[in-house]
């Protein structure tokens, strides 16, 4: 049986130099998006290791290797903006007083904030806590397979269909 990192298509060697030359570039475009050096560097693993997971669907005829392995890394971005929005919430909901946290006054991140606790709050309780295990606590699927008894595809179709009926707004941040 061939090991996973075996190329397996003749476009998969140009995958496999774009990731060897394109690390910098995602680390600058990922930089400009997040807030610290880790944090780029984090999106950028997780996107290249997501576009190696669907290497076989790379075509160089729709685009060169580095715009396909950068929209994978505006997703990671997207995925990570997601996680710190909802996480924030969270940890903020969760407090026993909210009304004693200091929470600097940002208009844009209020507006957030409530357009989360109404998209939580429109989800079913079972949804809601497949949102919070896998994208705010970032709990491993395994873990999520074990306790609900579902196999992995189908928490992931419920996680999307969740992520999905979210308003616009929340799926942006």
């Amino acid at each position: 049986m061939p090991h996973d990192n075996t190329p397996s298509s003749p476009h998969v060697s140009l995958l496999i130099d774009a990731f060897r030359g394109c690390r910098p570039t995602l680390f600058a475009y990922a930089r400009r998006h997040v807030a610290c050096d880790a944090d780029a560097d984090d999106v950028v693993h997780a996107g290249l290791s997501a576009a190696w997971k669907k290497r076989e669907r790379f075509d160089p005829s729709r685009g060169s290797p580095i715009a396909w392995l950068t929209r994978f890394v505006g997703y990671a971005i997207l995925d990570a903006r997601k996680r710190a929005a909802l996480r924030e919430y969270v940890d903020i909901a969760s407090v026993e007083h909210p009304e004693l946290v200091v929470v600097p006054v940002d208009v844009a991140r209020l507006g957030l904030r409530s357009a989360l606790a109404r998209a939580l709050a429109s989800l079913s309780d079972p949804d809601r806590a497949l949102v919070i295990d896998r994208v705010v606590d970032e709990r491993p699927w395994e873990e999520l397979v074990t306790e609900r008894g579902r196999s992995r595809q189908s928490l992931m179709r419920a996680l999307e269909a969740a992520l999905e009926g979210l308003p616009v707004e929340v799926r942006q941040c």
